[in-house]
């Protein structure tokens, strides 16, 4: 007898399927041409049919199910062994006549490195009119119990348990995040947690049913979890096309040591707790461990009660390296918790970020920040969204060093970054905000290496509110941060006019053209910025030119100002005098 070829599309209906080349060149339907055949392999429709076959009649079978189907080989003999290491039948079918297996067995037949959580008796049943399904967490685990890699076809499914990966390598694959969708019914637990390396999670949708939804916020009762205790350093995990949705705690976490993670085409949204939360292990109370060299590409956290992401803002030692490039982050903070700093918060939530930050060397690439809903209450699945009494901010970097950000795009945020004391390195570049802003960046005190650019002014107000010293480029004019945590900078290669008050005045660019008096005639005692007692940048160099139509006396030693004779000089008209700041004062060049 020839045995039938065994060509089976893992992508493509069963029922269409059933075209291989037979005998004599002639192709034929795979069912048409099993009929031929003396004792042949026989065609049925599915599970059923298949037991209620006589035992041994037939050396193979084709199930033309689309859910569990495929092409089974009989194996005869005693086979108890296989059949109960498989009590949902997704590899091994016993007879009806003999369901223990003792006289064989139908054995499915594949040659893949992966698994169908379908074998085992997955099915999309899930009404979310009615919020009910057949729980599958049962058939997933089987068919990790034989294949690393568990796959699910298209529909939506429920479950009602946490599905965790905890052997190297393992998959939980669907069919892509719109066409695969997990409906997690528990209101207690996680949905996926992810306890080893070399995993992935890829074309699915983590959901959750309204009561799970509506249950009270937890940290425990989280979307995809990435580490856990005794997970160790869990790296080269990756997540890609891949939803999670309307969980009660946060939507992500990356817990303790997880490195070389990357996030592409990844959404976290109406989740009630952040979009991302990334911490050393501390909150989930596991073995610490440092979170970095991670990646979110392509991403997006919106309409989260938390912020979109929270990067481990509490220590500036146990997060690092983490590259966000093309993420969008809008719309967060809507609910009582874990808005600002990750505690439980009042209602009417006044500040905050669209991203917290801490840790050292996060970079940003062309991300995008908004704010647009921020008095409007929405109802999401049961869950009131609450109305802030003022816009969010889009980034705080609350503590760490070397922080870059480079061409963010700002929508209807009322800063583009705050900061933080005594941090290192900001750098920023190409930012721009696409709505009225009145101060872009605020900058705390004891910072260091403070590089900020502002590529279009026409939406803000103040460029800059910095209690540090560093460089700041506004619409291409570079400029020197003044230190005294007020809305001005000090301008490099450009020019002001002025007139001198009380003796004073405000020198806000490196050439001032001196055009009338103030107060005391004649005389100029101090150069400030912005106001009495703010000091120029230190190292700051300020040019005066008298175009007045009389001489002006610069007072040597009577208030800020020191000449390099030690005595008064007399500045007439067209002459200037050159000044550089050191200290409280400055002193002649």
């Amino acid at each position: 007898m020839v045995a039938p070829s065994r060509l089976l599309s893992e992508s493509t209906s069963l029922a269409n399927l059933v075209r291989v080349q037979a005998t004599g060149g002639e192709t034929r339907a795979l069912g048409a041409w099993f009929a031929q055949l003396e004792d042949a392999p026989i065609a049925v429709a599915d599970y059923t049919a298949l037991k209620a076959l006589t035992a041994g009649r037939y050396l193979s079978a084709l199930v033309m199910d689309d859910n569990r189907g495929g092409v089974f080989d009989w194996l005869s003999g005693s086979q108890t062994a296989l059949v109960s290491s498989d009590p949902y039948e997704g590899l091994y079918v016993p007879p009806a006549s003999d369901t223990t297996g003792a006289s064989g067995v139908w054995v499915r037949q594949t040659t893949a490195d992966y698994g169908y959580a379908n074998w085992w008796g997955a099915v999309g049943d899930w009404n979310n009119g009615a919020q009910t399904g057949t729980d599958n967490a049962p058939f997933i685990n089987a068919c990790w119990d034989f294949f690393d890699s568990c796959r699910i076809r298209k529909g939506s499914y429920a479950v009602g348990s946490v599905l965790t990966l905890d052997v190297i390598g393992s998959e939980l694959l669907g069919e892509g995040q719109d066409d695969t969708s997990l409906f997690f019914t528990s209101t207690t637990g996680h949905c996926v947690q992810v306890l080893q390396r070399y995993c992935e999670v890829r074309g699915i949708s983590i959901l959750a049913s309204t009561a799970r939804t509506a249950s009270a916020y937890a940290a425990t009762k989280c979307g995809l979890v990435i580490g856990g205790d005794g997970a160790g350093s869990l790296i080269a995990n990756h997540v890609e096309d891949v939803t999670v949705f309307y969980q009660p705690g946060d939507g992500i976490v990356c817990q303790g040591g997880v490195n070389n993670t990357i996030f592409r085409h990844v959404v976290a949204a109406y989740n009630n707790g952040h979009g991302w939360f990334v911490d050393n292990g501390t909150r989930a109370g596991i073995t610490t461990g440092q979170p970095g060299i991670d990646v979110l590409e392509n991403c997006q956290a919106t309409e989260n009660g938390g912020c979109g992401l929270w990067l481990m803002p509490t220590s500036s030692v146990n997060c690092y390296r983490w590259l966000l490039r093309q993420f969008e982050c809008y719309d967060n903070g809507w609910n009582d918790p874990l808005y600002a700093t990750g505690g439980a918060l009042t209602s009417g939530i006044t500040g905050g970020a669209q991203i917290y930050v801490g840790g050292e060397s996060h970079e940003l690439i062309d991300c995008a920040f908004g704010d647009e809903r921020y008095a409007s209450t929405t109802t999401i699945v049961g869950t009131t969204r609450l109305a802030k009494s003022a816009a969010s901010g889009s980034i705080n970097f609350a503590l760490g060093k070397n922080f870059a950000a480079v061409n963010t795009r700002h929508i209807a945020t009322a800063y583009m970054m705050t900061t933080g004391n005594n941090l290192e390195g900001i750098y920023t570049r190409g930012a721009y905000a696409s709505n009225a802003m009145t101060t872009a960046y605020v900058i705390g005190s004891g910072c260091t290496g403070v590089d900020l650019d502002l590529s279009d002014v026409t939406n803000v107000t103040n460029p800059v509110d910095s209690l540090s010293p560093g460089i700041i480029t506004v619409g291409g004019v570079r400029g020197l941060l003044a230190s005294h945590g007020i809305a001005a900078y000090f301008r490099q290669d450009t020019a002001q006019t002025t007139t001198i008050t009380s003796g004073a005045i405000s020198a806000t660019a490196d050439l001032v053209v001196l055009t009338g008096e103030g107060g005391v005639a004649d005389d100029l005692t101090d150069i400030v910025n912005a106001g009495g007692g703010n000091y120029l940048p230190a190292g700051a160099k300020v040019s005066l030119l008298n175009l007045n139509a009389y001489d002006i006396t610069v007072k040597n030693a009577t208030g800020n100002i020191y000449t390099k004779t030690a005595a008064d000089v007399a500045l007439g008209t067209n002459e200037g005098i050159t000044f550089r700041q050191y200290g409280n004062n400055l002193y002649e060049v």
